[in-house]
């Protein structure tokens, strides 16, 4: 939609919703570059500074020269991008919002949200000595076996990310380096990060042969966006109370304070552990479709997406009964809300502890009893170890052998039709089931009758 613009004066790069090829956004780049200087002046209250040097680029981005592969735009020369938004882009290859590639380059008061490429889904950075300065990065995706779903930086020995933020990014199949990834062939420090929202902090840096400064002042708390909606004014604002508003050393992200509060979309979210599983459900203030919301459990560094289905117009509910469920231990389960341009927005997390019965060896029943023509034992073992369940007369002649093997640790149940172990009828009468383990003997009556 080359030439609109949103109340504060952005240029939008981006395709009316949808991705857009290279070419087109490359058009589009430059429509907005020569229109720089009208949208710098909008802002002037806020960065005065600025405004002259913003009027300079329309002819830098054109007379530098662009070469269009299969990464995002690829600017040349000293180009600057300011005051816009870049996003519902894909690049085939690297940066699905822009790609700086021996840049000196400039980008600030902007914020680059809901594009994807294979690596640096927003933003990809290499070379010279670039500034990323008061930036909203959100809602990016590195696509299929990538990093760096909101920035890559490869081999940049100057990049300076100052005053942004860079939150809710997210890799298609890995869980570091969401946020930001770095790579340099030869080793070395590819940029610094002062002053800024990241979230997971250095700790979910991605890095190969690289470092990245995590410098004085940068904080990893939730920046508290104010919509869920993509159409609300003040989408990337943030909450008067935001850490990134207020924590005292200038506000951080290409937004304002603009809201008090985020609009409540989640009335109720449970997540309690049962016998063999654990049920998740919420409710929600307005009617949504279940392929709005994505559950997921996490544990122990693995993470598992749990179905779910809608129970009524505004309540769901999901059962896990993986694998993970079935052992001891805490499983924290993640309710994330699908929207257009941030991507998944996580909404509320729980987590709960799974405690296991401690089990004792033992015969739990026989049902029905007296019984014709089949009785069903439950039983249960302490721990994992080979048990013998068998059918005797009274005379302590065994009749047959319902099973000898290893039980887990548990509840089973077997069933007799009574007969021997020559597949033969027996006569109506009193019979012992037994059941023996190393730990344990134990017998009860049951009773056939004809």
């Amino acid at each position: 939609m080359p030439g609109r613009s949103d109340r504060a004066g952005r240029s939008h790069l981006t395709g009316a919703g949808r991705p857009v090829a290279n070419a087109a956004r490359l058009s589009l780049l430059i429509a907005a570059a020569a229109g720089l200087a009208t949208l710098s002046a909008a802002r002037a209250e806020e960065a005065a500074g600025e405004v002259e040097a913003a009027a300079r680029p329309a002819a830098a981005l054109v007379e530098a020269g662009r070469r269009i592969h299969d990464d995002g735009i690829l600017p040349n020369g000293e180009p600057l991008v300011y005051n816009c938004l870049v996003i519902g882009n894909t690049a085939t290859v690297r940066g699905g919002g822009i790609s700086w590639g021996s840049a000196n380059a400039a980008i600030r008061f902007t914020t680059i949200s809901g594009n994807q490429a294979p690596t640096g889904g927003g933003l990809f950075v290499t070379g010279g000595s670039q500034e990323i300065h008061k930036c909203t990065i959100t809602g990016n995706l590195a696509t299929g076996d990538g990093y760096g779903g909101g920035i890559y930086f490869m081999d940049s020995s100057g990049a300076d990310l100052n005053y942004s933020i860079v939150w809710g990014n997210s890799n298609e199949v890995h869980t570091e380096g969401a946020q930001i990834a770095a790579e340099h062939y030869s080793g070395g420090n590819v940029a610094g990060v002062t002053h800024s929202c990241v979230q997971d902090g250095e700790s979910g840096f991605y890095l190969q042969n690289a470092s990245v400064f995590w410098g004085e002042y940068s904080i990893t708390d939730d920046p508290q966006f104010c919509a869920v909606d993509p159409d609300a004014d003040e989408w990337w604002e943030l909450q008067q109370d935001s850490p990134a508003w207020t924590h005292g050393w200038g506000s951080m992200g290409a937004w304002t304070s603009g809201c008090t509060s985020t609009p409540t979309l989640l009335k109720e979210f449970k997540a309690l552990a049962g016998t063999g599983g654990v049920r998740v459900s919420w409710i929600v203030t307005a009617e949504l479709e279940p392929d709005a919301f994505r559950l997921t459990g996490h544990r122990d560094g693995q993470s598992w997406q749990v179905s779910h289905v809608a129970t009524a117009a505004d309540a769901f509910e999901g059962w896990d009964h993986s694998a993970q469920v079935q052992a001891a231990g805490d499983i924290t389960y993640q309710l994330e809300y699908a929207t257009a341009w941030r991507g998944w927005v996580q909404l509320a997390d729980q987590t709960v502890s799974i405690a296991l019965p401690e089990w004792r060896t033992r015969i739990v029943g026989v049902k029905p009893n007296p019984f014709n023509p089949q009785v069903t034992v439950a039983f249960t073992v302490a721990q994992s170890e080979r048990a013998l369940l068998a059918v005797y007369d009274l005379s302590g002649l065994q009749v047959t052998s319902l099973a000898n093997r290893v039980f887990q640790a548990g509840t089973h149940t077997l069933a007799w039709d009574g007969k021997n172990s020559l597949g033969r009828a027996v006569s109506a009468g009193t019979y012992l089931v037994r059941l023996v383990t190393d730990t344990r003997v134990e017998s009860r009556k049951i009773m056939l009758v004809k």
